[in-house]
């Protein structure tokens, strides 16, 4: 599956598990992909605040361990960005 997702999304600059879950999960659940969206406009400070407090959110939902290491996976500036191009193609 890595290896198809590799293909669809046609770049490999930070193309990791990571990246490819939280992606997946944006695309199958919009309240997800409107809720990183903003975050992942903020600068850099706020950025990582709101995630890390997104990430707190979610796990108290009892989100599988893999996407609250996503989001805080996203904390990364060239990966947020990469993210955001990303999720705003969805839109």
């Amino acid at each position: 599956m890595f290896k198809f997702l590799a293909r669809l999304f046609k770049f490999r600059e930070h193309l990791n598990e990571e990246f490819i879950y939280v992606m997946r999960i944006a695309q199958e659940d919009e309240s997800v992909r409107k809720t990183l969206i903003p975050i992942l406009e903020m600068d850099p400070y706020l950025r990582k605040q709101s995630l890390r407090q997104f990430a707190y959110q979610v796990e108290k939902t009892k989100a599988p361990r893999e996407f609250v290491e996503a989001i805080i996976y996203l904390a990364d500036d060239e990966i947020a960005e990469t993210m955001l191009v990303e999720l705003n193609k969805i839109n």
